[in-house]
This record gives structure tokens, C-alpha cells and sequence, in this order.
């Protein structure tokens, strides 16, 4: 409603301001000046006040409207006063009865010139305002733009910062060449890559899989892993969790849970098995999954590692008990030899040998 009179009021507001002018200016004329009605004859008429004020709010060609308006108006004016013989006709030509008109054409003219230069000059100063405001707001949208990418690469530095201390300590435990560390290091790395609170580790020997190493469990709790499940991550050598039993149509006691078989080399045969417990819900992800896998295969190539370093370390120790046998008896050949062509007694020969081998 409020909307609807404010447009009605801009689109009349010439009328409203010529006749609410005449109004007012006539509401004077007849209470303190009767005896000129329409100030006929004065130089400054009060009716260029509507002309100004027509101007400075419409512009030109509404100012020379009401500069029309106000010229008819007061031309009736003079025109009765001559019909009515209360002016002489001879006075129609001086200066101060025709001035009006004068100035009536002359303020319509150059106030309605002027504010129609300072409304361009206003409106051009508004699209100079309002360019600059889409500028600012285009500025904050690319400062906000920036200021998420600057968060986002600062986050994945962060996390590349992470990844490569992790990848780091995941090297370290994995580069042991004893078995007991690496057993203990691989649940730790599966505890800290995955959030699992328990794990344990498996190694088939024969036909049966004995507990070698446990994490996250209380002294007298022991993993309890379905059969099903190692027996067909043995089989199949790869990581199952709870979809793989229900697939087999059985139920898990541990609704979440990750089982990953661990090679003696990447293509080896299976040696052992890992058994990974109460993971965080929202970590439980496929991307989870190939964490597993990608662990269990560095872990089998430190396993085969590690089976190789023993069998080497077995094979220099047969080879150094071999040679140290080969070292006695070349000595006691050569002391017999020695007794047979100088004929020493073989009693000092024994005292001697035994004095080199005898315990410290």
C-alpha cells in the first residue's frame, strides 16, 4: 500500500508541486495581499518559487512545464485586471508587468539546465559507486575464494606432512630384519594408519596359525577371529572383512573387523595373518581397506626379508663351524707331522691343544 502511494506520488509530483504551490502562494496573496490579486507588477514573483522547486526535483523539461503553468496563470491574471479596467492598458508595457514572464522562461531555463546537469553528474557518480561496489564485492569473493584455497593447500600440506612422517616411521618399523620386530611393528603400524584398538598377529606354521603378537587386548583376552574367515583369506590371499562372511552366510561376532593375510614375498605362499578389530565406524572405508592391503604386501616383502637374512645368517654359520673344524684338524696334522719327523712326545702336543681350546 505504502509502495503503491509512493509511485502514484512520483508519477504526479509535477501536478501535486504546481498546484500545491498555487495553493499556498494564492492562500497568502488573498489573506495579506487582497488588493493584488496575483501579485501582478511584481518584479520578483513568488511564482518562480514553483518553477525553482519544479526544477531541482524534475529536471528541464518539467521546470519549463510548470514555468508554462505559472505564465498562463499569471497572464489570466493581468488579462482581468485589464478587462476589469483596474490597470490601464498603457501600463502592460512597463518593465515590472512583463518581467515576470521574462523570469519565469529564464529560472525554467537554467535551474531546470542545472539540475538536469547535476542529476547526469549525480547518476553518473551512482554508476562509478556502484561499479566500484561490484569491484569491492568481486574483491571479497576472490579474497574469500583465495582464503579457502590458501586453507585447503595448507590443510594438504599439513596432510603431506603427515603422510610422509607416517610413510617415514612405517619404513623404519619395516626395515628389521628380526621377526619379533617386525611382528610388533606391524600391528603398530596398523593401529596408527587405521585407529584399530586391537590387533594381533598370526603365523601359520603347518596346518595351524599360532599367536605370535597381539595389541590393544587385556592380558587374559584373546582374539577370537572366525575360522571361516582365516580360512578363506589362506585361501583366497587377499583382505576380507564382515561383508566377505556375510557373503559366506555367517554371522560375526565382531561387527567390524578387517582380516589380511601376510606372504613370504609379494608372490609368495601365505605365512601369516593379521586380524584387525573395533575400527572406528567412520574409518571403516574402502580406502581403509587398500590401506591393509598396501601394509600386509610392504610387510611381505619385509617378511621374505627377513627369511632370507636368516637362512643366510644359518648358512655363514654352518659355513664358519665348517672352516673352524678344517682349521683344527690342519693344526693337529701339522703338530703330528711334527712329532713324527722330530719325534716329540704326543703328551706335550695334547697339553698344548687343550690349553687352547679349554673354556675361560
Amino acid at each position: 500500500m505504502i509502495e503503491k502511494l509512493k509511485a502514484t506520488i512520483h508519477k504526479h509530483l509535477l501536478w501535486i508541486i504546481v498546484l500545491g504551490g498555487f495553493a499556498v502562494i494564492w492562500g497568502v496573496n488573498i489573506l495579506f495581499f487582497a488588493d493584488n490579486p496575483g501579485f501582478v507588477g511584481v518584479p520578483l514573483h513568488p511564482y518562480l518559487l514553483i518553477v525553482l522547486v519544479a526544477a531541482c526535483f524534475l529536471g528541464y523539461t518539467r521546470a519549463m512545464a510548470a514555468a508554462g503553468s505559472v505564465t498562463v496563470v499569471y497572464g489570466a491574471c493581468l488579462a482581468l485586471r485589464l478587462l476589469l479596467h483596474i490597470e490601464p492598458a498603457s501600463r502592460l508595457f512597463q518593465f515590472s508587468y512583463f518581467s515576470p514572464f521574462i523570469g519565469f522562461l529564464l529560472i525554467g531555463t537554467v535551474a531546470g539546465a542545472i539540475a538536469d546537469a547535476h542529476r547526469k553528474n549525480l547518476a553518473a557518480a551512482e554508476e562509478k559507486l556502484s561499479a566500484a561496489e561490484k569491484k569491492i564485492d568481486q574483491l571479497r569473493r576472490e579474497t574469500g575464494v583465495m582464503k579457502e584455497k590458501n586453507s585447503l593447500l595448507s590443510q594438504k600440506c599439513l596432510t603431506e606432512r603427515e603422510l610422509l612422517s607416517m610413510l617415514y616411521n612405517f619404513a623404519k618399523k619395516f626395515s628389521t630384519l628380526n621377526l619379533k620386530e617386525l611382528e610388533e611393528g606391524i600391528l603398530e603400524i596398523l593401529s596408527e594408519a587405521v585407529e584399530a584398538e586391537k590387533t594381533a598377529f598370526y603365523m601359520l606354521q603347518g596346518d595351524k596359525l599360532v599367536l605370535c603378537a597381539r595389541r590393544g587386548y587385556a592380558s587374559a583376552d584373546f582374539p577370537q577371529p572366525p575360522q571361516a574367515i582365516l580360512k578363506m583369506a589362506i585361501e583366497e590371499k587377499r583382505v576380507l572383512s564382515v561383508k566377505d562372511l556375510a557373503a559366506a552366510g555367517k554371522k560375526a561376532q565382531n561387527p567390524v573387523f578387517v582380516c589380511a593375510p601376510v606372504c613370504a614375498g609379494q608372490e609368495g605362499d601365505v605365512a601369516g595373518l593379521v586380524w584387525i578389530e573395533e575400527i572406528p565406524f567412520l574409518r571403516y572405508t574402502p580406502l581403509t581397506l587398500r590401506l591393509v592391503t598396501l601394509v600386509c604386501d610392504w610387510a611381505s616383502i619385509s617378511l621374505a626379508n627377513v627369511y632370507a637374512f636368516e637362512a643366510l645368517k644359518k648358512k655363514g654359520e654352518e659355513r664358519s663351524q665348517t672352516l673352524s673344524l678344517a682349521r683344527v684338524f690342519d693344526a693337529l696334522t701339522q703338530k703330528y707331522r711334527g712329532t713324527y719327523e722330530f719325534g716329540a712326545p704326543l703328551s706335550d702336543i695334547e697339553k698344548e691343544i687343550g690349553q687352547k681350546i679349554a673354556p675361560r
